[in-house]
């Protein structure tokens, strides 16, 4: 019975945000998901000034595999018509790696396609405050799941 305590304890700690687990990094976390909201409301609202003070000046950026200068950021910003089509199932998930660095995940997807977007942001605090460092987008078709006999992940084009 000691033995079976002892193994839930450990598999409940594996599972357990850091953040849940230390108070500097569920203060980090909290202040990571306000970014994330802070910089998505920027976006999305086409405040492209202010989205810009929100990322470091070496960010690497990555659009569907190119590779986009912090100015190309802002000018793809200012570009990008307005109001944004309306996205299907949405799902963030926001990492923390220490608590001076963490990352977000968003996966979108669009109704009535089969196209995907993942977005993946690395932010890390410095001695201005958290930035942006890393940006990747990626949007492409999904293509449907294989049974796991075939031993694909997804079927050939």
């Amino acid at each position: 019975m000691r033995r079976a305590i002892v193994l839930m304890a450990a598999v409940y700690a594996m599972h357990t945000p850091l953040a849940a687990q230390d108070p500097t990094l569920e203060a980090a976390h909290q202040e990571l998901v306000e970014l994330n909201r802070l910089e998505q409301e920027r976006f999305i609202s086409g405040d492209c000034d202010g989205l810009m003070e929100l990322l470091s000046e070496d960010i690497s950026f990555y659009a569907n595999g190119r590779k986009l200068t912090r100015d190309g950021v802002g000018q793809l910003c200012a570009r990008m018509p307005r109001p944004f089509s309306k996205t299907g199932e949405e799902t963030t998930q926001i990492h923390m790696i220490s608590a001076d660095g963490g990352y977000v995940v968003k996966v979108m997807t669009f109704p009535g396609s089969d196209r995907i977007e993942v977005v993946t942001k690395v932010w890390r605090r410095g001695a201005s405050g958290w930035r942006m460092v890393h940006l990747q987008s990626t949007v492409t078709d999904l293509k449907p799941r294989v049974p796991p006999e075939t031993g694909q992940h997804y079927a050939e084009p």
